[in-house]
């Protein structure tokens, strides 16, 4: 009775249905067939999209020797080809950004991963762009400190990957020594007594040293002739351990610093007949992956006491100790997350262990003002200005000390010799302006003025962020360089 009833219902539905015209298919088989041309046509625009993004992304293959680099690659690239890590990290975010409505600049390789943190994102960039333009900035960490899910690792995610499209790029060409374990640029082949002439040249100035591994081979395989040295077009990529490294810390019993700097290969020494052969040496640490890009290091903070190696052996290391001075204001506390002493007992151990070191002095001494320690802060600016009567950053630091303190006399004295001495930034005579206590120097004879160059660590006006000075090196000039 079932079986007849529904047979009987379907004729009923087919009776009820119009006749069909010859040829024509029924509405189901019409919507079956539009479905699948459409989930045709799908594939086919993906697939087309697929050749487009391969043609776009391919490594267009160059090598020869460093004589034919400088003939067939230079002339045309060779504002790219000089750029630093910074400048290339930032390029590639150019590369990738736009300029909305409003005048902000954009990068777009965050736009479809990060919301809500565009602050953070803005300071990111800020601080690649003030790197790229020669800032000091580009001597520090960039540490990202957030809670979890944050979007800091994701942050650092989009940074790789847009680095490995950004060398695939004509504008991001890279190009490295053949066989180098760290990438290195083949531009520092040319001696350092011909590159001036390459500077007036090319209108670009080279800077660094070659690394020791292709000195080496420079002098063994190739006598010298530095024109015979391969060069190749290489690709950043974090999988291929170039131009990207990875650090991230082990368990405490387990952590060793060779997984950063690597460690003597013993299968080399054999061979080379000395550890200190720079062929012997395993180049396997993150740090010379990421050469020519950038390195990642995760949950840097919590990594073994051991790593504080270097203010524990070298307690005047000026770099070191601008490094803690910071992380102590960063956290407020006078002895940091991790460190054996106060930072005021880092920088006493520096000043015992050599008194005449100014730039220790320096550098304690803005720490000092940036705490409250004035008296303090005067009596290292003063043994430094004692030390070094000619060092324009301790002069300008002592004039800001004693503008602070309302003691514009002697401001100005100071003043007078740091600009004397060729200081670039206004803040100190700004402030004796304000003060009304400014007074132009006498004309000096025309030459040309020394350039002025803090020793590593040492940032004039620490006490100072409000500080015109302070907003100038924040805001470094918008002209874009010639960028792990």
């Amino acid at each position: 009775m079932t079986s007849l009833r529904t047979t009987t219902d379907a004729a009923g539905a087919a009776a009820a249905q119009p006749p069909l015209a010859d040829g024509a298919a029924p509405p189901a088989a019409a919507a079956a067939a539009d479905t699948a041309a459409a989930g045709e046509s799908q594939r086919g625009h993906f697939v087309r999209s697929m050749a487009a993004y391969s043609a776009q992304h391919r490594l267009s293959p160059w090598r020869g020797s460093f004589a034919d680099f400088i003939d067939q690659v230079m002339p045309a690239n060779a504002t790219l080809l000089a750029r630093s890590a910074h400048q290339y990290l930032w390029d590639m975010m150019r590369w990738n950004g736009h300029t909305d409505s409003d005048g902000h600049f954009r990068c777009r390789l965050f736009d479809d991963e990060l919301f809500g943190i565009d602050d953070a994102i803005d300071r990111v960039a800020a601080y690649f762009k003030a790197a790229a333009a020669g800032s000091e900035v580009g001597r520090r960490m960039l540490l990202l400190l957030g809670p979890p899910s944050g979007g800091k690792s994701t942050m650092v995610i989009l940074l790789k990957r847009g680095l490995e499209a950004y060398s695939r790029s004509e504008e991001g060409a890279l190009y490295g020594i053949a066989g180098c374990p760290v990438h290195e640029s083949p531009l520092q082949l040319v001696p350092h007594g011909m590159r001036a002439d390459f500077r007036a040249s090319y209108g670009v100035d080279i800077h660094g040293e070659l690394c020791p591994h292709c000195s080496a081979r420079l002098e063994e395989q190739y006598q010298g002739d530095f024109l015979r040295m391969p060069v190749e077009r290489i690709a950043i990529s974090e999988a291929g351990r170039c131009g990207i490294g990875t650090y991230a810390p082990h368990d405490p019993t387990t952590a060793d610093l060779a997984d950063l700097v690597g460690s003597v290969d013993l299968s080399k020494v054999a061979q080379y007949g000395d550890e200190g052969d720079p062929r012997a040496w395993s180049w396997s640490g993150a740090v010379y992956a990421a050469s020519r890009g950038m390195l990642e290091m995760i949950e840097i903070l919590k990594v073994k006491r051991e790593f504080l190696y270097t203010l524990e052996h070298f307690p005047n290391h000026h770099r070191a100790l601008a490094s803690m001075a910071k992380l102590g204001l960063r956290q407020k506390s006078a002895q940091p997350h991790g460190a054996r002493y106060t930072v005021s007992c880092y920088f006493e151990r520096a000043i015992a262990f050599a008194p005449h070191d100014v730039t220790a002095r320096m550098v304690y001494g803005n720490y000092l003002l940036a705490t409250g320690q004035d008296a303090m802060a005067l009596e290292q600016l003063d043994a430094a200005s004692r030390l070094a009567p000619e060092q324009a950053t301790v002069q300008y630091n002592l004039g800001l000390m004693y503008v602070k303190k309302k003691e514009y006399d002697k401001a100005s004295v100071h003043a007078q010799k740091a600009y004397a001495l060729g200081f670039p930034l206004p803040g100190l005579k700004n402030k004796l302006k304000a003060a009304g206590k400014w007074r132009e120097p006498p004309p000096a004879p025309a030459a040309s003025a020394p350039t002025v160059t803090a020793p590593p660590g040492v940032e004039p006006a620490l006490a100072e962020p409000a500080a015109p000075e302070a907003a100038e090196r924040a805001s470094p000039p918008a002209a874009k360089p010639s960028g792990a």
